[in-house]
């Protein structure tokens, strides 16, 4: 297929499933698709990951062999959707390869999950999209000095925004390209949401996420660096919602922040962009079962007469151990 073909194709694709970029979340929500964690190499080092003991051992977390049986295994299901992710998987020396392949096999959506060091070259961006790439998510943590001690990397800011532009530039020509955003809500950064948000909005984003860790895979002594209690947190995510509720942003999500901790004004706004990762992207956890995904998450008993029990999203089971028991309100 030449570059012409592929834009043309490209351009179809978008057409059936972008029919405009105010629909795409709808469009990617009922898709199916799988996550593959590729591995834990990374080129940053941020302090609150929890692959850092597994980067130092240098393991591999999943065989070639396996990726391609994991897409082959898509197909049968028929799911249009794959996101590679874990460490950093444009620096994976097969990922143009999976990309292809995921390609021949007609997944129509393909994305990465990047730190965005790599996307600095809008040729790298360039060559990845002609080869199938259909979309990233970001991980951006701060502005400037936030963003660069989380990472402990200098000058990945500015690497970060230099993706942006060209995140932009290519989509001002290819607007079916879709751009998501994860931030990680930690002790570093949990002042300075605000400043991020306003930073964001300058950007075509269809998906703003604040992820609150909930990972338990790791010792409660490094939890207890990188989690930051709910009371904390409460009056810096309620400006958060205040703000980002003035933004044109077209999906909007804080997760595992539990209703009774914000103020009831911003319930709404939460319930209309609220989509959790799996609900967001439909994604099949084909590494992870669901109820391996659920394990780590837990309602507590005085949350059960609560009417937005259903609604409310789970928080790690171990949270009470780290820091107490919170006070839970049940909401009528």
């Amino acid at each position: 297929m030449d570059h012409m073909d592929h834009m043309d194709h490209m351009e179809a694709v978008g057409n059936s499933y972008v029919q405009n970029i105010e629909h795409m979340q709808n469009d990617i929500k009922n898709l199916e698709g799988l996550e593959i964690f590729l591995w834990y190499n990374c080129n940053v080092s941020c302090s609150f990951c929890f692959q850092e003991e597994s980067r130092a051992e240098n393991k591999t977390y999943i065989p070639d062999s396996a990726v391609y049986h994991l897409l082959d295994e898509g197909v049968t299901k028929w799911y249009q959707f794959v996101i590679f992710s874990w460490g950093e998987p444009t620096l994976h020396p097969k990922l143009d390869a999976y990309i292809e392949y995921a390609k021949k096999l007609w997944y129509s959506h393909i994305r990465v999950h990047t730190n965005g060091l790599r996307f600095r070259s809008y040729t790298y961006l360039e060559r990845l999209y002609k080869l199938w790439l259909t979309g990233v998510t970001l991980s951006v943590h701060g502005l400037k000095i936030v963003h660069d001690t989380i990472t402990k990397t200098p000058w990945s800011f500015d690497t970060i925004k230099n993706a942006l532009v060209n995140f932009q530039r290519l989509k001002s020509q290819f607007p079916q390209f879709t751009v998501d955003t994860n931030t990680v809500i930690c002790p570093q950064n949990y002042m300075f949401l605000q400043g991020l948000i306003v930073f964001l909005s300058y950007f075509s984003i269809e998906r703003v996420m604040l992820t609150y860790p909930y990972n338990t895979n790791t010792n409660n002594d490094r939890l207890r660096r990188i989690i930051v209690p709910y009371d904390k947190l409460v009056v810096p995510i309620t400006y958060v919602l205040e703000l980002a509720n003035t933004k044109n942003f077209k999906n909007f999500v804080v997760e595992s922040i539990p209703y009774c901790l914000i103020d009831k004004k911003y319930w709404h706004f939460i319930e209309k962009n609220y989509r959790t990762t799996k609900e967001a992207y439909f994604i099949g956890w084909n590494i992870w079962s669901d109820d391996q995904y659920l394990n780590g998450k837990i309602k507590y008993d005085q949350c059960k007469g609560c009417s937005k029990y259903d609604k409310c999203y789970w928080f790690s089971h171990d949270y009470h151990i780290l820091y107490g028991m919170p006070t839970f309100t049940q909401l009528t």
